[in-house]
């Protein structure tokens, strides 16, 4: 075990090609095919800009993280520039949760505030993520370039799964407590990145990170189906 310092990067040959980091690339692509299978969950759900943005983010979020996948596993061919893809959409991801959660809110004056609020910090967290690969000399530490990605994740994730998942929680059903529980699997997520808190090489803290990240997609996808089955509840009793 090792706390705030990295193991070294596991490294590997296969196809003649000097491979990195095959632990990250499993766990990406794991991430990525649990988001898909939540994607095509949805498939039958209702048409709202609630379930249209989920469809979204999930459907981004298998993107995000092939792409990250394949940026960790050709590190020495591809360089910093292979990261790119991954970082902007990790930013452009949580949008959809911001837009999906937003949208259920009642009061249309908070409605429309939230939703040009969440407009707004996407563009300025493009702006700065832009800034840090323009200006910032990455290449000695590229974990930098995810600064941008995990200050407005957080921010956004807090404020549309913690708050207004209470909110509705307390407003609507029961189910949206699944979205507040998922804010809860960032807490030892930030913890572990933070603290540099890695259990084994094979099995670092990005490993960790990324079992807390399928739990997380899993209450999203438990919340998502639960309001869905109430709205279809509804229906049948008309």
């Amino acid at each position: 075990m090792k706390i705030g310092k990295d193991f070294e990067k596991i490294e590997f040959e296969m196809f003649g090609l000097e491979l990195l980091e095959p632990n990250a690339f499993i766990g990406d692509i794991l991430i990525a095919a649990f988001s898909l299978y939540a994607f095509f969950q949805l498939r039958h759900a209702p048409v709202s800009p609630f379930f249209s943005h989920w469809k979204r983010f999930f459907l981004l979020f298998v993107l995000s993280f092939i792409a990250g996948g394949f940026g960790h596993l050709m590190f020495n061919y591809w360089d910093v520039p292979g990261k790119y893809l991954s970082w902007y959409l990790g930013i452009l991801s949580p949008y959809f949760i911001e837009q999906a959660m937003g949208s259920m809110h009642p009061n249309e004056r908070i409605r429309t505030w939230w939703m040009n609020l969440s407009h707004l910090k996407l563009a300025l967290s493009l702006m700065g993520e832009t800034l840090v690969v323009a200006f910032l000399d990455l290449s000695e530490n590229p974990t930098n370039g995810m600064h941008v990605i995990t200050a407005t994740t957080s921010i956004g994730l807090i404020a549309s799964l913690g708050f207004l998942g209470r909110y509705y929680q307390k407003l609507f059903h029961d189910g949206f407590k699944y979205f507040w529980w998922s804010v809860l699997t960032m807490i030892p997520i930030l913890v572990l990145q933070l603290g540099k808190i890695s259990f084994f090489q094979w099995f670092d803290r990005n490993d960790a990170s990324h079992l807390l990240i399928i739990v997380g997609i899993y209450c999203y996808l438990t919340g998502i189906q639960a309001h869905q089955a109430v709205l279809q509840s509804k229906v049948e009793s008309t």
